[in-house]
């Protein structure tokens, strides 16, 4: 993963491991299936992308 801050790279910001607590949902509406996402979490261990 790639972070930029206003287009420029964030030092040792560049390459991390990183989780993200997600669930993958549908619904019917009118007669049709509706796919999603919903993210919950996103941990990361670079205090950079925390704010």
């Amino acid at each position: 993963m790639n972070i930029l801050l206003l287009g420029v790279k964030v030092p040792f910001h560049v390459n991390f491991q990183q989780v993200d607590l997600r669930f993958y949902v549908k619904r019917l509406e009118r007669g049709e299936w509706k796919h999603g996402l919903i993210f919950i979490k996103e941990i990361s261990p670079k205090y950079a992308l925390w704010s």
